[in-house]
């Protein structure tokens, strides 16, 4: 990705962007894509994951129009503009195509879609299967509507299992409407005009505590026992939830995959162990070698609600 790639994305949204401007991505806020569309400000870094997924991309889209014939996989031209919104761009991995004479097994959907290439590691992935990550979810979105497509595919391969999943979505078209509602203000009332949008809790740098207390207001105490509240039913939920779950691997046994009506619908699928290294030994008894390699994180805070029954005791 050089130079012209970024200078090209300043001029307009692209699909990373979206779930910014729409205030729910937690590693980026809408003050954040602003400043990257109006200061020349130098590309993020990207890190060994980032990097990695960029390298492996072309050979999973190989792989998998290897191994799927009723995929027709094509690769994607440089960016492709909203006509009715030139500023919004989009810059897919791939388009897949399913003939309606040749359906696939394991996705509903025919015609056109565009194709997406996600790597992660099987952890990641456990997530994936609960829901697909709104960053994601948007951006999709966000590319389906430009280029007019009906449905979108992701391609999830899982770097330590050394597999690929699929998760097929439709067109939303109720959420697209939003995205490109948000997407249009936030560039002509803000990068436009030069105006910056308003900070958020993430812009500001609460990262540094005081050995100090504040009283809540009325309105702060409010929200405080409605987050213990939702805490108490997502407790309740998640045992709830863990229950189901236990019961269908109980019927499963040892089988990888359960179909309901004779489609894909539960994958328990065995991985290799996580390997780690033992820091504490390695402490131990390669002290030297531990110090040379330690890293330091930046200063955080913990959010912890305190039990104010066992605070009595």
């Amino acid at each position: 990705m050089n130079e012209a790639w970024h200078e090209k994305r300043r001029k307009g949204i692209g699909g990373t962007d979206v779930a910014a401007i729409m205030g729910i991505n937690q590693y980026k806020t809408a003050l954040d894509v602003y400043r990257q569309k109006t200061e020349k400000l130098e590309p993020t870094p990207m890190n060994k994951a980032m990097a990695m997924g960029i390298r492996l991309e072309p050979m999973i889209a190989q792989w998998v129009a290897e191994d799927e014939a009723l995929l027709k996989i094509t690769k994607a031209k440089g960016f492709i503009m909203d006509p009715a919104h030139p500023f919004l761009l989009a810059n897919i991995d791939r388009f897949v195509e399913i003939d309606p004479k040749n359906p696939h097994p394991l996705i509903p959907f025919v015609g056109k879609g565009v194709m997406e290439i996600k790597t992660v590691r099987s952890s990641a992935f456990r997530r994936w299967q609960q829901a697909v990550p709104e960053i994601y979810f948007c951006q999709m979105m966000h590319y389906i509507h430009i280029t007019k497509s009906e449905w979108g595919l992701f391609v999830v391969y899982v770097k330590d299992a050394d597999d690929y999943h699929f998760v097929p979505f439709p067109r939303d078209d109720e959420w697209i409407g939003k995205q490109v509602l948000a997407c249009v203000d936030f560039w002509k009332n803000h990068v436009e005009k030069r105006i910056p949008p308003p900070e958020v809790a993430k812009d500001l740098d609460y990262s540094l505590s005081t050995a100090s207390h504040i009283e809540a207001t009325v309105e702060i105490t409010e929200t405080y026992s409605a987050l213990k509240t939702l805490n108490a039913e997502m407790k309740d939920k998640e045992s709830q939830k863990e229950e189901l779950e236990n019961e269908i691997k109980e019927y499963m046994h040892e089988n990888e995959m359960m179909t309901v009506l004779g489609r894909p619908a539960v994958s328990y699928k065995s991985y290799e162990g996580r390997k780690t290294i033992d820091v504490k030994k390695l402490q131990v008894e390669k002290p030297k070698i531990y110090e040379e390699y330690l890293r330091e994180g930046k200063p955080y805070r913990k959010f912890t609600l305190i039990d104010r029954d066992e605070e009595m005791m």
